[in-house]
């Protein structure tokens, strides 16, 4: 090999790299949030794959939008494994940890039933709602980033991010008004009359 195709290689190798850093994390909770946890890690190393394979196509991108060409690549292995599976799923269980990841030596029961909770109230929301919520909190994405690889204003991201917390804060109060409905029914009521 000779010295300029090692430094193009080490070149290449040195922008995925960098890339990798700093997207799959975000690429992840994307896929996550559309894939289910199951596929997830699966379709983010398809994804890198063909950035590996395209690495010329992504030099060729300015840096301020390399965002949006990995979310749209991203978005393309999905709707290819859809149509390998030839099947659309909503995915279950939810977009977060597993009841395994939860049960660390610190977390008592009321805080992974709580994060239970989340995780259910995260998968009862509607798809767009919920890539916007996973890729916020589990990306750590900010609405400008969410926008620029959704391709959609960072106000709508905004207003679609306070829409899912309404959603999310509804469903948590009904869960939490459920389990206080039957932990106030599993209690003796000592004025009850048990002479009738």
């Amino acid at each position: 090999m000779n010295q300029s195709s090692q430094g193009e290689r080490d070149d290449d190798v040195s922008l995925f790299n960098r890339t990798y850093e700093q997207y799959h994390r975000p690429l992840y909770a994307y896929l996550l949030a559309r894939a289910g946890e199951a596929t997830a890690a699966d379709l983010l190393q398809d994804t890198f794959l063909h950035v590996w394979r395209h690495i010329n196509s992504l030099r060729q991108v300015p840096d301020d939008r390399h965002r949006f060409w990995l979310f749209s690549l991203a978005g393309n292995v999905l709707t290819d494994h859809y149509r390998r599976n030839a099947v659309r799923q909503r995915h279950e269980p939810s977009p977060m940890a597993s009841d395994e990841e939860y049960r660390g030596p610190g977390a008592t029961a009321a805080e992974t039933d709580s994060r239970l909770d989340m995780d259910a109230a995260i998968a009862r929301l509607p798809e767009g709602l919920r890539v916007i919520v996973v890729m916020r909190y589990l990306g750590e994405m900010n609405s400008d980033e969410i926008g620029d690889a959704l391709g959609m204003p960072a106000g709508t991201v905004r207003y679609r991010l306070a829409q899912a917390r309404k959603q999310l804060s509804t469903y948590l109060a009904e869960v939490k008004q459920a389990t206080t409905g039957v932990a106030k029914a599993a209690r003796p009521n000592s004025t009850a009359r048990t002479d009738v």
